[in-house]
């Protein structure tokens, strides 16, 4: 199915040549304005990406540098997570059911493959679980909101006070 739209995730590899082929890709917010459930709703990322064409596969190699726009897990304010990597796809053809987290299989006659969930994955997973930046980036000044943080710590305090429902559920037995 042919579209009049250029979509720059759509890699056309049928009318190239075997070897090398560079391809340079700049994400802004419109990336992941486009993506459902996702923790990055901002960020600015050049990404490098190198197609080497053989007659029987693709081999898709990444390389990516910029900064995400996160939320802190501890006081939910919004920062700027700076983000590099590098990651691989394989892109093989036939028509067997072998598709892994790195491996793509098409059949012999698609023409080119669409890269942007392989991007976000990719994107997605430079992400650490746990992101506080003022302990983890300490260098970078951030630092946490002390109102929301005071507000914690006293919820946290309160917690330590038993719970007069459970007082009652307990009469029940």
């Amino acid at each position: 199915m042919a579209t009049n739209t250029f979509n720059p995730f759509n890699i056309q590899f049928s009318g190239l040549k075997i070897g090398s082929h560079q391809f340079d890709l700049d994400l802004d917010s419109s990336f992941f304005k486009d993506i459902e459930n996702t923790l990055i709703s901002e960020g600015s990322i050049q990404i490098k990406l190198t197609l080497d064409k053989q007659t029987n596969m693709l081999q898709l190699h990444f390389t990516f540098e910029g900064m995400l726009d996160l939320t802190c897990d501890r006081c939910a304010s919004n920062f700027n997570y700076p983000v590099q990597g590098q990651s691989k796809l394989t892109v093989k053809f036939g028509n067997e059911d072998l598709d892994s987290d790195d491996l793509v299989v098409l059949s012999p006659g698609e023409h080119e493959i669409n890269i942007k969930q392989f991007v976000y994955e990719m994107l997605a997973l430079s992400i650490p679980y746990r992101v506080v930046p003022c302990e983890d980036y300490p260098e970078n000044d951030y630092q946490c909101d002390d109102e929301v943080l005071s507000k914690l710590k006293n919820i946290s305090v309160n917690q330590n006070e038993p719970d007069a429902r459970w007082d009652a559920l307990k009469k029940l037995k």
